[in-house]
């Protein structure tokens, strides 16, 4: 200011700070174009003010333009841009680089899971589909189309989900009233789906859109109709019956084979028991049961093969009674002590049927062996039937 006092009168300073005033609020007339009616102290100031702001301003565009660079290499993942960085600005920029390696992690992760999600803003504006949304809606187009009419995978992102709703505003409505996760199923062509809606709130509370999440639901849909329909058979004593594996992976399949591990756990040894039931029955007598079985079935097991000792203990006493017989050794009777309840009653009444028969035979063989030999018998007193 000493420079303006002993250089220019009043008016010449109330002229030059008028233009610096006027610059000051982004009119740079004043020095762009310095009037002729300036004194020759005026336009060498006002040249040499507007050399200096031209030096401020290609420096400040050259600190713009770095800035620019850096945030493009910044957000295309480029190495080295620190040694761009302007240094007022390396901590903020480092802060910005690290939320955007963060967000591309969770990006990754995103694409990396089954589920089809996407994400809108508050306006209800698409801004993301993950990799599995983006390829459910492109082998959904047709039926989309089916259904809505005017669906276009290329307008989607960007467009406002409005659009493809019968009734925006109450869907509009819904979302803007949401604070929890709404949950609906869905049909599209052959495939079930299960709908997830929940808003997305910033640290503060802010709503910041909603995220929709779709679950396939169609393998998990036909096992349980598998499982109904299997339950429904062996209520019906259809045993055989399982549940198909072909096609089905992770979850579905575990939980498939197992159940068909459980019947088959429960039936094989049923059968066991029905098949040697129905021999003994039929005078089959298989040989013991080997295989092991757990808890109860090994219970039914150890009765079967306690059942298979009692009728052979029996049929081979009888057929011991019947060599005796043969061979003439009348005196022979089977042990009864060694068989239980009805089976014991069988063999006794066996040993008294012997008794009932060789008894008279032994009296009349010994009256006819004394009268062959001349010694005449009383006559037999005892009582015989028949």
């Amino acid at each position: 200011m000493g420079f303006f006092r002993a250089n220019a009168s009043t008016g010449d300073c109330s002229r030059l700070k008028n233009a610096l005033l006027a610059m000051s609020k982004g009119d740079e007339a004043g020095f762009q174009s310095i009037p002729e009616s300036y004194s020759e102290t005026e336009k060498e100031l006002a040249s040499l003010i507007n050399s200096a702001f031209e030096s401020v301003r290609k420096k400040h565009k050259d600190e713009q333009n770095k800035t620019i660079n850096v945030l493009d290499k910044v957000l295309s993942e480029s190495k080295g841009w620190e040694n761009d960085c302007p240094r007022i600005l390396l901590d903020t920029v480092q802060r910005l680089s690290g939320q955007l390696s963060s967000l591309k992690a969770k990006e990754a992760a995103l694409n990396l899971v089954d589920s089809k999600i996407m994400i809108a803003d508050n306006d209800r504006v698409l801004h993301y589909l993950n990799q599995s949304a983006d390829k459910m809606l492109k082998e959904s187009q047709s039926e989309l189309n089916k259904r809505l009419g005017n669906f276009r995978l290329e307008d989607l992102m960007g467009g406002s989900i409005d659009r493809y709703h019968k009734d925006p505003e109450q869907t509009a409505q819904i979302l803007r009233q949401m604070t929890g996760t709404k949950e609906v199923t869905l049909r599209f062509g052959a495939k079930d789906f299960r709908l997830r809606v929940q808003p997305l709130n910033a640290p503060a509370g802010d709503k910041l859109g909603f995220m929709a999440e779709w679950v396939d639901i169609t393998e998990e849909k036909l096992v349980m109709q598998e499982v109904s329909d299997l339950v429904d058979s062996i209520q019906k004593g259809v045993l055989n019956k399982r549940i198909d594996l072909e096609g089905k992976v992770g979850l579905l399949q575990n939980l498939g084979s197992n159940i068909n591990s459980v019947l088959d756990a429960v039936v094989d040894p049923l059968n066991v028991a029905a098949n040697y039931v129905d021999r003994i029955s039929k005078g089959d007598i298989p040989e013991k049961i080997t295989d092991n079985y757990n808890g109860d079935f090994n219970t039914i097991k150890n009765n079967l093969n306690t059942c298979i000792d009692v009728v052979n203990n029996l049929v081979a006493d009888a057929n011991m009674l019947s060599n005796a017989a043969v061979e003439g050794r009348l005196e022979t009777r089977a042990d009864a002590s060694k068989h239980q309840g009805d089976f014991r009653k069988i063999v006794q009444g066996v040993n008294e049927t012997l008794d009932a028969v060789i008894g008279p035979l032994n009296v009349a063989a010994n009256y006819v062996d004394r009268i062959s030999k001349g010694d005449i018998p009383e006559k037999i007193t005892d009582n015989y039937n028949g």
